[in-house]
C-alpha cells in the first residue's frame, strides 16, 4: 500500500472509495477521511507560508474541486502475457494496472475507457501504442495515440473506428484525421483550437477559480504580461477589459492556435509571441513595461525569469503553481527582490494526490 498520512489517528482514516486504490499509482490519500484530507492539503499551503515567514492570515480557504472533475488523462498501455492492458501505472513502478474507471476522470473519458477496453480484443491492433492521451474538449475526445514506429494503415483504420462511433477526435503520429471537427477550448466566450499534445489547466472548475483570483487582481491595471500562457487562458479571459495583455510562450502551435482565435475573434487588445523564457526570460528591462504580470511556468518553476522579475517595478506579479517546492523557491527570489507575498490560494486541482496547486500574489 502507498504511504499515507495520520496513521495514529483512526479518526482521519476512511475505507477508499475506489476499488484500484493501494494498486493504482494515481491518488495516494483516498484512505483519509474528509476533514483530514483538506487538512493536509492545507498544511502544504501553511509549509509555503511558514518557509516564507508570510502571516497566516494571507492563506485563503482550500477550493476543493472533487472527484469526476479532471479532463486530461494519460493511458498506459502494455501487453502481458499477450494480453493488452489499459489503465495507470502502479506506485513507483511502469506495471500497467488495468482500469475500467476512474473516479477522478470526467465521464466522458471513462466512457472511452470502456468503449476501448470492449473494442480491443487483438493485442497486435495496439502492439506500438505505448500512451493514449484524451482530452475533454469542449465539443467532444481529443485522443492522441503515441506509438514508438509508424503505425500501418491497418492500425491507423482500427484506431479511428475505435472513435468513429461517438464525437471524438483523433491524432496518431503518423496522421490527424478528425472524425468531425477540430478539438477546442473556449476561454471567457473566445474559441481556440487545441493542438495536438496541448496544455491545459486538468480540469475547467481550477481553471475557473484561477481566473477568478486572475480578475480580481488585475482590476487596476491595465499593461499585462501573461509569461507561459499556453493557449491563452488569463489572456483571453482578461479580453473583455480595458487591458493591453502580452503572452508569451514555447510551444510555437499553442501561439499560433491563440492568433487564429485573436484574429477571428477581431481582438485588437492581446499581443502573442513565440519565446522560450527557460533561455531567453524577458529582461528587468522590458518587464518594467508592465504593471502587472501572470506567470504560470511548468512544476520546474521559473528561475531565471523569476530573477528578471526580482529586479523589476512591476507592481503586482500573479503567479500559477502546480508544484509547492519551485513556487517556494521562487518567492524566495522574489522576497530578496522586494516582493511581498500578499495573498496565497490553495487549489485541490490533483483530487486525492499528494500535488496541490497555487495561486500566490506579490506586491512591491
Amino acid at each position: 500500500m502507498p504511504k499515507t498520512f495520520y496513521q495514529s489517528d483512526l479518526s482521519s482514516k476512511q475505507n477508499p472509495p475506489c476499488q484500484y486504490f493501494g494498486k493504482c499509482g494515481g491518488c495516494q490519500l483516498q484512505d483519509l477521511a474528509p476533514n483530514a484530507y483538506s487538512a493536509h492539503k492545507l498544511n502544504i499551503a501553511k509549509n509555503i507560508l511558514n518557509q516564507l515567514n508570510a502571516a497566516d492570515d494571507i492563506l485563503q480557504p482550500l477550493v476543493n474541486i472533487g472527484q469526476h472533475q479532471r479532463r486530461r488523462v494519460e493511458l498506459k498501455l502494455a501487453l502481458n502475457k499477450g494480453k493488452l492492458l489499459a489503465g495507470f501505472y502502479a506506485p513507483n513502478s511502469h506495471k500497467v494496472i488495468p482500469i475500467n474507471h476512474c473516479l477522478v476522470a470526467d465521464e466522458s473519458i471513462n466512457n472511452f475507457i470502456k468503449l476501448l477496453n470492449n473494442y480491443i480484443t487483438d493485442s497486435a491492433q495496439l502492439r506500438h501504442v505505448k500512451t493514449i492521451n484524451i482530452t475533454n474538449a469542449d465539443n467532444g475526445l481529443d485522443i492522441l495515440y503515441n506509438s514508438s514506429k509508424p503505425l500501418k494503415q491497418g492500425d491507423t483504420s482500427t484506431l479511428l473506428e475505435v472513435v468513429s462511433r461517438e464525437t471524438y477526435l483523433c491524432n496518431t503520429n503518423v496522421i490527424k484525421t478528425n472524425t468531425r471537427h477540430e478539438p477546442f477550448v473556449r476561454f471567457n466566450n473566445i474559441q481556440v483550437q487545441i493542438p495536438a499534445g496541448a496544455f491545459l489547466q486538468a480540469s475547467k472548475k481550477a481553471e475557473s477559480a484561477m481566473c477568478k483570483i486572475v480578475k480580481t487582481h488585475t482590476v487596476n491595471y491595465t499593461k499585462i504580461a501573461d509569461l507561459f500562457c499556453g493557449l491563452g487562458t488569463y489572456s483571453f479571459a482578461l479580453h473583455d477589459t480595458n487591458k493591453n495583455i502580452y503572452s508569451y510562450e514555447i510551444n510555437p502551435e499553442a501561439i499560433y492556435a491563440m492568433h487564429n482565435a485573436i484574429k477571428t475573434h477581431n481582438l485588437n487588445n492581446i499581443n502573442a509571441e513565440i519565446r522560450d523564457l527557460f533561455k531567453n526570460p524577458l529582461t528587468t528591462q522590458r518587464l518594467n513595461n508592465f504593471d502587472c504580470v501572470i506567470i504560470n511556468p511548468p512544476r520546474a518553476g521559473a528561475l531565471a525569469q523569476v530573477k528578471q522579475l526580482a529586479n523589476s517595478n512591476v507592481n503586482k506579479i500573479i503567479y500559477v503553481s502546480c508544484n509547492p517546492h519551485s513556487f517556494t523557491r521562487d518567492a524566495l527570489v522574489l522576497e530578496q527582490g522586494g516582493y511581498k507575498l500578499i495573498e496565497l490560494t490553495p487549489i485541490d486541482q490533483f483530487c486525492w494526490s499528494k500535488h496541490l496547486e497555487v495561486v500566490g500574489v506579490f506586491s512591491l
